[in-house]
């Protein structure tokens, strides 16, 4: 092999690393770009579930806190945890919320203190 062999071997092989570094660069920020689409669409995701939530919730919260600030029994009923009483005092709530909600009332995370379901029934979570 001669001289403008070698030359063009060389040649060839500068050409080579420079289009497999071009294309390797142009992988990486490819999947850079696919990154930041991913974490921006989970940021959108996350604050559109955030205020769905809080359109929703907000209301219960808002219809519960005006329900036990007009019938304090409930509260003190959940205070000497009399499960009966707290059933019969929340039972003309539960009928209109039957629809809409599951009434749980909790004590201590994860534990249930009275939970109404769908079916009219009292379930008592010791």
């Amino acid at each position: 092999m001669g001289y403008r062999g070698k030359a063009l071997l060389i040649v060839s092989a500068i050409i080579l690393l420079l289009s497999f570094s071009f294309l390797w660069y142009g992988v990486s920020e490819h999947n850079k770009t696919i990154g930041l689409l991913i974490g921006k669409t989970e940021e959108d995701i996350n604050i559109t579930v955030d205020q769905i939530r809080d359109r929703t919730i907000h209301d219960y919260e808002k219809r519960l806190q005006t329900f036990l600030q007009i019938q304090p029994d409930i509260i003190k009923a959940f205070g000497d945890r009399d499960r009966e009483r707290l059933y019969e005092l929340t039972l003309p709530v539960f009928n209109i919320l039957q629809k809409e909600n599951f009434l749980k009332i909790h004590l201590d995370f994860p534990m249930i203190f009275l939970r109404r379901s769908y079916d009219n029934s009292l379930l008592l979570v010791a």
